[in-house]
This record gives C-alpha cells, structure tokens and sequence, in this order.
C-alpha cells in the first residue's frame, strides 16, 4: 500500500491516511 507518501510529494514522510491501499 501507500503508507508512506512519495519523496516528490510535499508534506512531512508519515503514514497518509489520504493514499489508502
């Protein structure tokens, strides 16, 4: 799943309840 958001995306890298599986 995404669990952790993509090191492209802005915002912190932790868990994104926005990208579920």
């Amino acid at each position: 799943c995404a669990c952790i958001w993509p090191a492209s995306a802005p915002g912190p890298t932790a868990p994104s309840p926005l990208r579920p599986a």
